[in-house]
């Protein structure tokens, strides 16, 4: 099953639909609109063709949408195998700075052990350690390292190494 989200802005308070016009509205199959009607959205009659208040449709469409959206828990994820906010497996979480406002928090859900991620707030940063029990690994930049890389063209007296080129 399809499942989508509707732009219910294009939709006019005032004006009467009919099937057909709800189809190429949304760019759908007038069969789903009609589906639609066999799931409970209202009709003004039950003559053919049926015709369909533009308040009607966005109620229903707004009920419809709202009944997937789930809300998280502070200590949950939003798994997108299971279609479900899950619980994280204990030990694979990983807390990461995204830039000084927000953090990248990432972890395998309990479930299906699908990598799962969620997104929080530096200024909630010590309720999220608590909660998660652990505290953030500090991240170094580049630039304040002291280790240099082994590709590195920089000596130990700060000085460049001339490279030879054979010909």
């Amino acid at each position: 099953m399809k499942k989508r989200k509707y732009n219910t802005r294009r939709i006019s308070l005032k004006i009467s639909y009919s099937v057909q016009e709800i189809a190429e509205l949304f760019g759908i199959h007038k069969n789903a609109a009609l589906n639609w009607i066999k799931a409970g959205l209202k009709i003004i009659d039950q003559k053919k063709p049926y015709l369909i208040n533009g308040s009607d449709l966005i109620e229903f469409l707004n009920i419809r949408q709202k009944k997937r959206k789930h809300k998280c828990k502070l200590d949950e994820f939003y798994c997108f195998k299971c279609r479900l906010p899950r619980k994280p497996l204990s030990g694979s979480i990983q807390i990461t700075p995204r830039n000084i406002h927000r953090l990248k928090i990432t972890a395998k859900c309990s479930v299906c052990l699908t990598n799962i991620f969620k997104d929080g707030s530096a200024k909630k940063q010590d309720e999220i350690e608590l909660t998660y029990g652990f505290a953030m690994q500090p991240q170094e930049h580049i630039v304040g390292c002291n280790d240099t890389s082994i590709n590195s063209d920089i000596l130990e007296n700060d000085k460049y190494e001339q490279i030879q080129f054979q010909k």
